[in-house]
C-alpha cells in the first residue's frame, strides 16, 4: 500500500532503506516528491472557498453549503483552516465537498489513498437525522450515496449505533462492516483522521482510523470504477429547522503506480 512505510518500526524502516539498490527505490519508499509514478495532494483548507482548495461544492436546500469552519479552529482541536460542510435545514437537504471529475480508476495498476481529519458539530438524533460519507465515489452531487464508492459512512438510523462503518458499494450493491468506533462530537473534541488505502488491482481495500487498522475488506463490492474524493452529509428527518455542520481539516490524496506512464 502507499502508506506501508509509515507504519514500520523506525528500525525496519532504516535496514529496508539500507537495503534499496538505487536512491529511486529509497525515494519510492519514502513517498519523497511527486513524480509520473507517484503523487501526493495535501490541502490544509486555508482558503474560504471549495475552488480556492482545489475541490468543488454541491448542495440542495435552505442553508446548505459550504463554508469557512472557524468554529473548529481552536485550541483544542489545533485545526489550521477548516472547510464547513453546512446540512442545511429542510428536511431532505444536503450539501457535499467534492473532486468535480473522476479522476482516477480503481484496480487500473495504481494504489490509490485518501485520508482526512474530521469533526462532528453534533450527531444525528431521531429528530435532525442525517448521514455522512467519505471517501471515493463516482457520483457526489445528488441526494443518494454514490452507486460506486468505497468509504467511511455514519449513518445512526440504518445501522443502530453512532460507529463509523466502512461501506464498499459496485452498481448500488454495499456491504457494509461496523467498525466498532465511535463518531467523536463536538466543536472542542479531538477530531478523528480516516484513511482509506486501495491495493493497485483493487482487490483489497484499508480501513484505519486515528492511524490504527480497523477493516480489510476484500469482498465482491469492491467497485472498479472511475472515481473522486468526496465528503457528502444527507439530511432525511428535520423536526427543529437545525443547522448542523462537519468540519473538514485536511486531506491527503496519494497515487503510486505500477509503472511509469509512457
Amino acid at each position: 500500500m502507499v502508506s506501508d512505510a509509515r507504519r514500520m518500526p523506525t528500525t525496519a524502516l532504516g535496514r529496508k532503506m539500507l537495503a534499496t539498490a538505487t536512491t529511486e527505490e529509497m525515494r519510492q519508499l519514502l513517498l519523497l516528491g511527486n513524480t509520473p509514478r507517484y503523487n501526493k495532494v495535501w490541502n490544509d483548507m486555508h482558503a474560504l472557498s471549495p475552488t480556492a482548495n482545489g475541490l468543488n461544492n454541491s448542495q440542495s436546500g435552505t442553508s446548505a453549503g459550504i463554508s469557512q469552519a472557524w468554529e473548529f479552529i481552536n485550541t483544542s482541536t489545533n485545526a489550521i483552516g477548516c472547510q464547513r460542510i453546512d446540512m442545511g435545514t429542510d428536511a431532505n437537504s444536503w450539501a457535499s465537498l467534492h473532486q468535480y471529475n473522476n479522476v482516477v480508476n480503481i484496480g487500473d495498476d495504481i494504489e490509490i489513498t485518501l485520508e482526512s481529519r474530521i469533526g462532528f458539530e453534533a450527531l444525528s438524533t431521531v429528530t435532525v437525522e442525517y448521514y455522512f460519507n467519505f471517501g471515493f465515489g463516482n457520483a457526489w452531487n445528488n441526494n443518494t450515496a454514490p452507486s460506486n464508492s468505497i468509504t467511511f459512512r455514519y449513518d445512526r438510523a440504518t445501522y443502530g449505533n453512532d460507529n463509523w462503518h466502512a461501506v464498499v458499494r459496485k452498481s448500488n450493491v454495499e456491504t457494509a462492516t461496523d467498525l466498532g468506533v465511535a463518531v467523536v462530537v463536538g466543536l472542542t473534541s479531538a477530531m478523528q483522521v480516516l484513511l482509506i488505502e486501495i491495493n493497485a488491482d483493487g482487490s483489497e481495500v484499508l480501513f484505519s482510523i486515528d492511524g490504527t487498522l480497523q477493516h480489510t475488506e476484500t469482498g465482491v463490492n469492491i467497485p472498479t470504477a472511475r472515481v473522486s474524493q468526496g465528503w457528502q452529509v444527507i439530511k432525511t428527518v428535520d423536526a427543529t429547522g437545525a443547522d448542523e455542520f462537519i468540519g473538514v481539516d485536511w486531506f491527503a490524496f496519494e497515487t503510486l503506480q505500477a509503472v511509469d506512464r509512457a
